[in-house]
């Protein structure tokens, strides 16, 4: 079922990346030393867009049907797309933290400064992007296209 895996890779990974990084960066110690690289945007990309924005994509693929009382398209798509969305935003959420790690800035375009081993932790956050926006999507296709063409299903009312 699409929105029960939503759901649980999302609080999966809230839970546990965001948590034990929001746990760790909410020493004073270690938010003195990291606030301003890379390893606070992981930080919110492992909970707001994993945990937030994943969850209602879940909640969606029960609410649309529910809604329209039209069956859901695509339904071996949005079996897979929390898989693809899911594994997208945690490599770009790792890729941020390692980065932020080996001392990248936040808020700039330039990430140089003689940080040479980051280029690993950019690419990977670059090619979890390039999932991400493919699981995103097959997200949009699949609610679209239950709007547009899903089978009228007999109302619950």
């Amino acid at each position: 079922e699409p929105g029960f895996s939503a759901l649980v890779i999302s609080m999966s990974i809230f839970g546990f990346i965001g948590g034990v990084t929001g746990v760790i960066q909410g020493q004073e110690q270690i938010n003195m030393i990291v606030h301003n690289t890379l390893r606070v945007p992981g930080h919110f990309h492992a909970t707001v867009v994993v945990g937030t924005t994943l969850a209602f994509m879940g909640l969606s693929y029960y609410v649309v049907p529910l809604m329209t009382c039209k069956a859901l398209v695509l339904k071996s798509w949005a079996k897979v797309q929390p898989y693809i969305f899911g594994l997208g935003i945690t490599m770009v959420a790792l890729g941020m933290l390692w980065a932020g790690i080996d001392g990248v800035p936040r808020r700039t375009a330039d990430v140089g400064g003689g940080i040479q081993g980051s280029a690993l932790n950019l690419s990977i956050m670059g090619i979890g992007a390039t999932i991400a926006v493919i699981g995103l999507l097959m997200f949009v296709i699949v609610a679209v296209s239950t709007l547009l063409y899903g089978k009228k299903q007999p109302s619950a009312a």
